[in-house]
């Protein structure tokens, strides 16, 4: 906790537009994960909070996260 993190991953598809959070994934996926059930969730998910709202990047596109870990 504290620590400045990298970590790369897929962007899950957002909840909103412009989302101020969102869902980084191991592997590429199709579904919002809130928009199913706790049980469909892969187990290696991490939640990102931005500091301000931003525009999704398409699901299939590799991203690298970057911040500090809470």
């Amino acid at each position: 906790v504290g620590q400045r993190v990298t970590i790369p991953g897929f962007m899950a598809p957002p909840l909103k537009p412009e989302p101020d959070f969102f869902v980084l994934t191991r592997t590429p996926t199709s579904t919002c994960p809130f928009c199913s059930s706790g049980a469909d969730w892969p187990i290696d998910i991490v939640f990102v909070r931005l500091s301000q709202a931003a525009e999704p990047v398409e699901p299939s596109y590799a991203i690298t996260a970057t911040g500090t870990l809470e």
